[in-house]
């Protein structure tokens, strides 16, 4: 038992101040402190700041607000883990409920990444919406063909009709 919560927190000491990071990053809950990540026995607890306490996102946050977290907490523990040489970061539309800034906000995020850190990260990105498919064309355009983007046309007879744009 005491192992474990030695591991919790020294999980929660590598990942915490980058996820909080990240969610501002992304973009900050008006009127709310930085998000934490607390280390409870065996458990890890994501809390908000707010006042003097300490609250849960999941009673204040909107379903933007909370997958913005969400993210922040999946990004910040791939961008840590060391103990796989598995490389490509795998989203699947990562901005489902986000309007224009966040979705701007994320762009710039990986763009951010992708630039300070050539060839350390490899990210993949699915989406259904021709905004931030678009978005990322734009603002790619500058990493100088280390950036990829496939659109799915449809379904032929010999399979899915893939092309590269």
């Amino acid at each position: 038992n005491q192992q474990s919560s030695s591991a919790v927190a020294k999980h929660i000491k590598a990942f915490g101040p980058l996820t909080a990071l990240i969610q501002k990053r992304l973009r900050a809950v008006y009127g709310f402190g930085d998000v934490s990540l607390l280390a409870k026995g065996n458990e890890i607890r994501v809390v908000v700041g707010w006042a003097s306490e300490h609250l849960k996102p999941a009673d204040y946050f909107s379903d933007s607000q909370k997958q913005i977290l969400m993210l922040s907490l999946f990004l910040s523990g791939r961008l840590t883990q060391s103990w796989s040489g598995f490389a490509p970061i795998l989203l699947d539309d990562p901005v489902t409920h986000f309007d224009d800034l966040n979705a701007f906000g994320f762009v710039e995020l990986i763009r951010g990444l992708v630039s300070t850190s050539p060839g350390k990260w490899q990210f993949f990105i699915s989406t259904c919406e021709d905004r931030l498919f678009e978005l990322m064309r734009n603002k790619f355009k500058v990493v100088d063909g280390r950036a990829k983007f496939y659109r799915f046309e449809g379904i032929g007879q010999d399979g899915p009709i893939i092309k590269a744009q």
